[in-house]
């Protein structure tokens, strides 16, 4: 599936609200209804959503993880290519601050939102 904020047309600063308008939207114009109700379910679910959260924000520094991640890529990368991606996502999350600016963008557009914050350790 596509990153389910993509899908949606959503931001992670956009509220239940929303999201549900978004749904109704996207429901009168997609083909694929299944698609948008899973994207849907994965924004509105606390603990599903972390992981569009982290694809969303972590996509802007590395658009292969995204692309990988979201299942985007027509061709399944090499183990080598798999490697790199996760070696170079390693890298941005233990360099200087970058986990934590990561943290802070995610409770930013929770709080926003109106998600509950994540705690620093489940990252």
């Amino acid at each position: 599936m596509k990153n389910a904020f993509t899908v949606l047309g959503a931001t992670p600063y956009d509220d239940i609200e929303r999201l549900n308008e978004l749904l109704e939207e996207k429901q009168l114009i997609s083909d694929d209804d299944i698609e948008v109700q899973e994207a849907y379910t994965e924004l509105t679910s606390p603990k599903k959503r972390i992981a569009q959260e982290l694809i969303y924000f972590a996509s802007d520094v590395y658009s292969s993880f995204e692309v990988v991640a979201s299942g985007k890529s027509k061709e399944k990368p090499t183990i080598g290519e798999a490697a790199h991606m996760i070696v170079d996502l390693g890298k941005w999350f233990d360099g200087a601050g970058a986990k934590d600016n990561l943290l802070k963008k995610v409770n930013e557009a929770r709080a926003a939102s109106h998600f509950s914050n994540i705690d620093e350790p489940f990252l």
